[in-house]
C-alpha cells in the first residue's frame, strides 16, 4: 500500500548527555527528539537489545505517544527466548507496541539466533505471541546475505527489515529492485533501512550526501508499492538509523537533508484512507 511511513531506530535517554551503544562519545539527541525532528511518528526501541531489564517504563515513557513502536529482543542468544516472553508481557501496557525486532538475525558467527534450529525459532516466535498474539516478529537481514537463507524460518517471521551494509551506486541503481522482487516472493512486509553513519566501510564519518541523494528517491518510490515498478515486495516504510548521530556536527548536513527530503516526500504524496 502507498505510504510515507518513516521510522527512527535508536535509544531513549534518561539523562542528557549520554553514551549510547555504537557511538564513540556522548550525545544530546534521544530517540524521541530525533523522531520529532524528522517528522517520524514511528520508532524502533533498541534499549531492550542490551538488557532484559530495559523493558522499563522509565525508558519507554519518552516514546509512549508515538503512533507505532517496535521493541528489540536481546542480542544474547542465552536469554533471547526469555526476552521474547518479557517483550510480549511488556507490550500489553502500551498499545502502540506492534512488534519485536531481532537484530542481525542469523548473522554468523555470533548474531542473534545464529545457531538456532527451526524448532528454536518456532519456540521464540511462540514466546513473542504468548501474552500478545497480535505482536509481529520482524527480523533484520542484509543485502550481503543470500536472501534464501531465511526460507526455512518463514513461518515464524512476520516482516523483514532490509539493510545495505555498504552502500554503492551500483546496488541502489541496479540490484535493489532485483532484491525487492525476490523478497516479494515471500509475501512478508518489508521496512527499508537507511544508515546515517557509514558503519559498513568502518569509516568514522556519515554516509556520503550524494549517496543519500541516490538512496532516498529509490526508497520513496519503493514505498509506493507499485507492482510495475519494484514487483511485489510490500515496503511499509523507511527506517533511519540512529538518533545518536543526528546531533553530531559531522552529520548535520546529512541530517538536515534527510529532514528536507522526508518533508518533501510526505508533503507531496497524497494518501487516501480506504
Amino acid at each position: 500500500m502507498l505510504n510515507t511511513n518513516y521510522w527512527v531506530w535508536g535509544y531513549t535517554m534518561k539523562k542528557v548527555p549520554e553514551q549510547l551503544p555504537y557511538l564513540h562519545k556522548k550525545t544530546y539527541c534521544s530517540l524521541e527528539t530525533a523522531a520529532n525532528y524528522l517528522g517520524a511518528d514511528r520508532v524502533i526501541f533498541m534499549n531492550s537489545s542490551h538488557s532484559l531489564d530495559n523493558y522499563d517504563d522509565e525508558q519507554f515513557k519518552y516514546i509512549a505517544d508515538k503512533k507505532e513502536v517496535l521493541i528489540a529482543l536481546t542480542s544474547d542468544n542465552r536469554y533471547i527466548k526469555e526476552g521474547a516472553k518479557r517483550a510480549s508481557e511488556f507490550s500489553l501496557k502500551y498499545p502502540n507496541i506492534t512488534g519485536v525486532v531481532i537484530d542481525d538475525f542469523l548473522d554468523t558467527p555470533v548474531g542473534p539466533c545464529s545457531d538456532f534450529s527451526v524448532e528454536d525459532i518456532r519456540e521464540l516466535y511462540q514466546n513473542v505471541k504468548s501474552k500478545n498474539p497480535n505482536l509481529k516478529v520482524w527480523v533484520v537481514r542484509y543485502s550481503r546475505h543470500p536472501i534464501e537463507q531465511i526460507e526455512p524460518y518463514l513461518d515464524f517471521i512476520d516482516g523483514i527489515i532490509w539493510w545495505v551494509w555498504v552502500d554503492t551506486e551500483h546496488y541502489w541503481r541496479y540490484q535493489y529492485p532485483i532484491d525487492l522482487k525476490k523478497l516479494g516472493e515471500y509475501k512478508k512486509p518489508v521496512l527499508q533501512g537507511v544508515y546515517l553513519h557509514n558503519y559498513g566501510e568502518n569509516l568514522d564519518q556519515p554516509v556520503d550526501l550524494n549517496m543519500l541523494k541516490i538512496i532516498m528517491p529509490r526508497v520513496a518510490k519503493a514505498m509506493r508499492n507499485s507492482a510495475s515498478y519494484y514487483g511485489m515486495a510490500e515496503v511499509q516504510g523507511c527506517v533511519i538509523l540512529q538518533n545518536g548521530w543526528m546531533g553530531e556536527e559531522t552529520h548535520r548536513e546529512q541530517t538536515q537533508w534527510l529532514k528536507s527530503f522526508i518533508d518533501y516526500h510526505k508533503g507531496t504524496t497524497t494518501i487516501r484512507e480506504e
